[in-house]
């Protein structure tokens, strides 16, 4: 789920998070390897010109797992070591990835959200009250619909932030929102970054002049798997999150859903290399002053353990504890699965972000942790190791927090 990668000499921020998390082998810290395709067809490693000399600043934190939070509300880590030292991607590669150490990019990072700003705004959640919007619109979600985008998305050799076929894989989905909004009024905004791949943005205008809040739902668009020129199809991860992000966008503009509350549908770019996409979004609206009544992120969607009953698990850490407890019940009013909660153990997708720069955020996953994927960042990660069925569940989830938060 996410690295590290400049071209020239930077100041590289690394926040390093050493609560080890990694299940068969499977780690949900950040690969640095990559690979893709040129235009002809020919398969193409960028490891080795980018193996340069760094500074880097290293922010470390407590490794004692589940009790490293100092703050059970906010999932602030509560002991750091900074350090800095001049070392190769390569170096980066076997001390962070190859140890299956969760970290953050923080290179271009506004020094205001990190290390201290770790903090949650918090409002008022009410219990799921809009029952007569959400209700009808359920069975508009398709599950043919979640697997014509995740095929298109995962037939890519990857979707690697720096590669041609990461920037195609930005324009499936674009071209995709592009196609559903047909001539509304609604916003559509590549959020263009220092590498090739575009993050995405889609805004729906609220009615309400008095609230300029928005509410946000988001998964992350790139894909990597092990090796310099590894094949990454990321039909789980993530192709799942943000096949369920356009279906819900799909089906709210069918129903010409107006909501009270601006609504904004995400796409991130660079998630695999250290939340890049997701933190310059975040920090933007940040210096911008935007205000955000609450995040979801949608990563990974689509397995069930075989022997297990299906239910999502619910990070508990580096989320926000109110909409987190509201993201439950959610779950709970308008899907067929039940949830547990659960712990990442560092900031392991984009929810993270939006924490980091003050924002609530929450995030549910497949499964609890140990029980994921076991094919994520492989070429085994395809749509015929996932449960669609199991994955359409977590987009009734999205349409809900998006109807009612966006009408509250």
């Amino acid at each position: 789920l996410h690295t590290t990668h400049n071209m020239n000499r930077v100041w590289l921020g690394v926040v390093v998070l050493l609560a080890l998390y990694c299940v068969a082998g499977i780690t949900q810290a950040l690969d640095l390897s990559y690979g893709g395709t040129t235009s002809g067809g020919v398969r193409r490693s960028l490891a080795h010109q980018d193996f340069v000399r760094r500074h880097l600043r290293l922010i470390e934190f407590d490794a004692n797992g589940a009790t490293m939070l100092a703050d059970e509300k906010a999932g602030i880590p509560h002991t750091t070591r900074l350090t800095q030292r001049w070392m190769s991607e390569e170096q980066i590669l076997d001390e962070f990835v190859a140890q299956h150490r969760g970290f953050m990019d923080i290179t271009d990072a506004d020094p205001i959200s990190a290390p201290n700003a770790w903090h949650a705004v918090t409002e008022a959640y009410p219990a799921p009250r809009h029952q007569a919007e959400v209700e009808p619109l359920l069975p508009e979600l398709k599950v043919q619909a979640l697997a014509d985008t995740i095929t298109a998305m995962s037939a890519l050799f990857n979707r690697y932030y720096t590669t041609d076929t990461g920037v195609e894989g930005a324009q499936i989905l674009q071209k995709l929102y592009t196609q559903y909004a047909k001539d509304k009024a609604i916003d559509i905004i590549p959020f263009k970054h220092t590498w090739p791949q575009n993050s995405l943005i889609v805004r729906i205008n609220g009615t309400d002049p008095n609230d300029d809040s928005r509410v946000i739902i988001g998964g992350h668009l790139d894909s990597v798997s092990s090796g310099a020129t590894g094949k990454a199809p990321g039909a789980d991860d993530d192709a799942s999150g943000s096949a369920g992000v356009l279906e819900v966008f799909r089906v709210l503009v069918a129903s010409d859903f107006k909501p009270r509350r601006t609504v904004e549908f995400h796409a991130y770019a660079a998630e695999e290399v250290g939340l890049r996409g997701s933190q310059a979004v975040a920090e933007a609206y940040q210096k911008q002053g935007v205000k955000v009544a609450g995040m979801l992120q949608l990563d990974m969607t689509g397995y069930t353990k075989p022997g297990t009953v299906p239910k999502a698990g619910l990070v508990q850490d580096y989320t926000n504890a109110d909409l987190t407890t509201f993201v439950g019940e959610l779950i709970t009013t308008y899907t067929n699965i039940g949830w547990t909660p659960t712990r990442c153990g560092y900031g392991c997708s984009d929810h993270a972000s939006w924490t980091k720069s003050g924002y609530p955020s929450a995030f549910p996953f497949e499964t609890p942790f140990g029980q994921h994927s076991p094919f994520i960042h492989t070429a085994s990660d395809t749509l015929a190791n996932m449960n669609l069925e199991h994955s359409i569940e977590f987009t009734k989830l999205g349409l809900a927090f998006v109807v009612e938060l966006g009408l509250n």
